[in-house]
């Protein structure tokens, strides 16, 4: 169960960085180059796996 716990967590952390990256990436006032980084991290993550 704990292994369960674990990949839980992890995937809601990686969701909720997914959604602030986006709500961060829809405000004009940012540029849209910041919003790609992040998206780009998050895929070397998945590969990590």
């Amino acid at each position: 169960m704990d292994n369960f716990w674990i990949i839980a967590i992890g995937f809601m952390a990686i969701i909720l960085y997914h959604t602030v990256r986006w709500f961060l990436g829809m405000k004009p006032d940012l540029p849209s180059q910041d919003s790609d980084d992040g998206w780009h991290i998050s895929s070397s993550d998945d590969d990590r796996d």
